[in-house]
């Protein structure tokens, strides 16, 4: 993995996503809904919906974009589902809102996983797959339990 530099990338940028993501579902959204909807349902609706919209870009993507530009298209679901997710938070929506900028969010990163799978496979040997994902999995995670701690942080003195 450290002679392609393409592998490096993506476990950089997997590391990153989920050090911003995961902390959006896991704290940003709960506080953001108890503040402006006051109720765990808000929360459940929000999430399902993205859930929901991130199940339908997976199978959308893998039933018609298997022709699609890869780097295009990773880079346009990497740029455009925090911009979607985190604009419409910024701008405090009605739920009902949300709820849709939740789903169109899930949509556009449901490409992603399939792409970061396609991509692993084609460039790594098939004995070193295993180890490959092993290392990729685990470094991505690695941005989560930061990003969580420094989230609940900021909420706390923020």
């Amino acid at each position: 993995m450290r002679a392609n530099r393409l592998l490096l990338s993506m476990i950089l940028i997997a590391t990153v996503g989920n050090f911003i993501d995961i902390p959006l579902i896991s704290v940003v959204i709960p506080v953001y809904a108890k503040t402006f909807f006051g109720s765990p349902e808000s929360l459940g609706v929000v999430l399902g919906a993205f859930g929901a919209g991130a199940l339908a870009g997976t199978l959308l993507f893998g039933a018609v974009g298997r022709n699609w530009p890869r780097r295009l298209t990773f880079l346009t679901c990497y740029v455009m589902g925090p911009l979607v997710i985190f604009g419409t938070l910024a701008a405090t929506p009605p739920l009902g809102v949300l709820v849709v900028a939740a789903a169109v969010a899930g949509l556009i990163f449901g490409p992603i996983n399939p792409l970061y799978t396609t991509v692993i496979q084609e460039k790594t040997p098939p004995q070193m797959l295993g180890r490959t994902f092993g290392v990729l999995v685990a470094l991505a995670l690695a941005g989560i339990p930061v990003g969580s701690a420094l989230a609940g942080w900021s909420r706390r003195w923020g």
